[in-house]
């Protein structure tokens, strides 16, 4: 049954002045595991063992281990906001339906378009990173460890930008395909994928555990390069070192975990597919944050005795400039130097592909969101209906995923061919995606009192002195995300207050916010009025 036959078509609404739309067409086909999977490979850990190398290098003195507890512990609050919102309103579309029915649709679109638009831009770098990061990284090693140039050529082929285009084009091309499957298959598929991408994981765990820094000093020199001549290097381009423990930085630093971190929330955004959602998605998020904060402190920590963080950001700072001082072949990167430590092709080859899978499962998750997203839209009428209808066969927005799928390509040929100020947008994207986390924390502080109704059925109910308990998670979620958003717009070290991206995020902003007001007029001229479908959630 397609969603424009389960709802109904015609422009007047039935007796009691409601769309009685029956059924999304969507199915339950989100387990506990598969949430879980989706959460932590959304978290991203390729993102965020970015840490390791990011935080020593912009800013000296961090400690990444201290980066990852820091930010792990102040994001508990963001998340539980979502799990709370998605006990209360279990349904897909995620904050555009915590917003819409909670302050106005108009803010509720406005808010959503804007992290749509940022969150498609993002799974687009994460394929683009695929040639970059991953078989890069892979080929600079193995021909490392066999000292065969021809792999330090495919290491430089790969990041062209005509191969970084035909590999970025075709994880998108495939994640489309994949989630156009029935989901239940789909996830079945992620889950293996997702569980090959922790074997790089944990081999990055032992061979760190079992190597300390003399040794890694060697597998340096093996590879061509100079442990203390890297650090030597950075020093002349001012670099002033992360060879001590600075307080104020490790803080100024914690919004690169953030970037990681604060997405544990996918299944929020698809609640209305997953099984027993009003027990179940809000503890599959607060594990999944878990996880990956323990995954990646640990992970720091590790790094951080055997390879040295004035060794990391030494390494990022020519490493990121092309300085000549910079004498390894691959990019400076966690899983790089782990894969120095192996000394053996298979196990780096192994590495190479789980770390390139690791980058793989970020897509489906991602592309969930933004498919659901369009798919509410749809459903509220403010997009054109046939963007909601689901596939008889797979229950799947077919029509939405090609809308994805369009736009992603799109934005990788920007990517890749424009280059230069594109690029320095995806640092804002953080930024920007603030703007509507800030707007959800607000509608967690005031739902209580604006829809008492749902908020006294839910299974979240309850106050604390006389406060609900949903409005305490808001006001600390909504401070937090206030500080990581002053952190992004006046540290010039994260690179998200560029101009260039300053101007981008006002410009989608300003979209989202005029959109509304066409899609309303449209709607009225056809006899429809919106304002009766945000007076009911929409359905399961």
């Amino acid at each position: 049954m397609s969603t424009s036959e389960s709802r109904g078509t015609g422009p007047s609404p039935p007796e009691g002045g409601l769309y009685r739309r029956q059924s999304s067409g969507l199915v339950r086909d989100i387990s506990g595991l598969a949430a879980v999977a989706l959460n932590i490979s959304f978290v991203a850990i390729p993102v965020a063992i970015l840490v390791a190398t990011q935080a020593p290098s912009s800013f000296p003195g961090a400690s990444p281990f201290w980066v990852a507890v820091i930010a792990g512990v102040l994001t508990v609050f963001p998340v539980l906001l979502y799990g709370m919102f998605s006990r209360v309103m279990p349904r897909s579309g995620g904050d555009y339906v915590f917003m819409s029915r909670t302050l106005h649709p108009w803010v509720g679109f406005a808010a959503n378009f804007n992290i749509t638009v940022w969150f498609v831009l993002a799974m687009t770098y994460i394929a683009y990173l695929i040639s970059q990061l991953g078989f890069s990284a892979v080929f600079a090693t193995i021909g490392a460890i066999t000292g065969n140039k021809t792999f330090f050529n495919m290491a430089a082929d790969v990041t062209s930008k005509g191969w970084s285009y035909a590999i970025g084009a075709i994880a998108l091309i495939g994640v489309t395909a994949l989630m156009s499957l029935r989901l239940r298959r789909a996830l079945a598929v992620h889950i293996a994928l997702f569980a090959f991408s922790l074997v790089g994981v944990v081999i990055a765990f032992i061979l760190l555990l079992l190597h300390g820094r003399s040794d890694f000093v060697s597998a340096v020199a093996r590879a061509g390069g100079s442990y203390n001549g890297i650090i030597a290097a950075a020093r002349e381009t001012g670099f002033a070192g992360s060879d001590h423990f600075d307080l104020g930085n490790t803080l100024l630093a914690t919004p690169l975990a953030f970037l990681a971190f604060g997405y544990a929330i996918v299944t929020a955004y698809a609640s209305g597919e997953v099984r027993s959602a009003k027990s179940t998605v809000q503890r599959t998020m607060m594990l999944s944050l878990v996880i990956a904060v323990v995954i990646v402190a640990v992970l720091m920590g590790l790094a951080s005795r055997t390879f040295g963080n004035d060794f990391m950001g030494s390494a990022t700072v020519l490493s990121n400039a092309g300085d000549k001082g910079y004498t390894l072949a691959g990019p400076s990167f966690l899983f790089y130097f782990v894969s120095l430590l192996s000394n053996s092709t298979l196990l780096t080859v192994i590495i190479g592909a789980s770390f390139i899978c690791a980058l793989l499962v970020v897509l489906p998750p991602t592309f969930l969101i933004a498919t659901r997203n369009l798919f509410a839209w749809s459903f509220d009428r403010l997009i054109p209906d046939k963007v909601s209808e689901v596939n008889e066969r797979t229950h799947s927005p077919l029509v939405a995923n090609g809308i994805v799928l369009l736009l992603s390509l799109v934005y990788l040929a920007l990517i890749v061919f424009a280059g230069g100020n594109f690029l320095a947008l995806l640092y804002t994207s953080g930024l920007a995606e603030l703007l509507t986390f800030m707007t959800v924390a607000i509608a967690g502080v005031v739902f209580a009192y604006r829809r008492r109704d749902l908020y006294e059925e839910s299974a979240v109910r309850g106050s604390v002195m006389g406060v609900p308990k949903l409005t305490l998670v808001g006001v600390a979620a909504f401070a937090v995300y206030l500080f990581f958003f002053i952190s992004n717009a006046t540290t010039d070290a994260l690179g998200a207050n560029a101009r260039v991206g300053v101007i981008t995020t006002i410009v989608v902003a300003i979209a989202g916010i005029l959109a509304f007001p066409v899609a309303y007029v449209v709607n009225r001229r056809r006899g429809v009025d919106l304002g009766l479908a945000f007076r009911e959630l929409p359905p399961e």
